[in-house]
């Protein structure tokens, strides 16, 4: 019986044994396709950039690349000039108007840096950082609230109201 007991248990650890080597198998294949696919875009990344950067070697006379970012330079150096300057102070006590200045704002310096970009490259951190924070901005919930606040349901329910320290509507949890 004892004999029995212990065929029995060695077949046991034999079978988890192949199926830790099985897991291990696939951990590694599963590795090996990721990797291959990080490789994958990190040639299409270089790729796309050498491709741009090579037909604008070809047409040196195109200037419009050139003074496009030099004018995104001096937007940008104006506009900080105006903001620290304190010459924008009126504008910016205004809450309708400093939210118009400061999307206007953002985007100088957010087509500023893809012209620079574009220039001098970038890491694919920070094309990854840009489009989780791209992600984060654009899903329901996780800026906005979730609630209806139309005028057809101006009533909230308190029962289904979160208690302190429950749901935060406007980070999304």
């Amino acid at each position: 019986m004892l004999e029995k007991l212990r065929e029995a248990e060695f077949a046991n650890q034999a079978l988890l044994a192949s199926y830790a080597l099985q897991q291990l198998q696939a951990e590694l294949a599963a590795q090996t396709a990721a990797d291959a696919q990080l490789t994958a875009q990190y040639q299409a990344e270089a790729t796309d950039r050498d491709s741009a950067r090579q037909l604008a070697a070809k047409q040196p006379k195109d200037l419009v690349r050139l003074s496009i970012t030099f004018a995104l330079i001096a937007g940008a150096a104006a506009l900080g000039y105006a903001v620290f300057g304190g010459s924008a102070m009126t504008l910016l006590k205004d809450p309708t108007s400093s939210l118009t200045a400061g999307t206007f704002v953002g985007y100088v310096f957010s087509e500023l840096k893809q012209s620079l970009a574009f220039w001098f490259g970038t890491t694919s951190e920070a094309t990854a950082q840009m489009r989780t924070i791209t992600g984060f901005a654009v899903s329901p919930g996780t800026v906005t609230s979730d609630m209806d606040v139309s005028p057809a349901a101006p009533t909230v329910n308190v029962a289904a109201t979160p208690a302190v320290g429950g749901a935060d509507n406007y980070r999304g949890s």
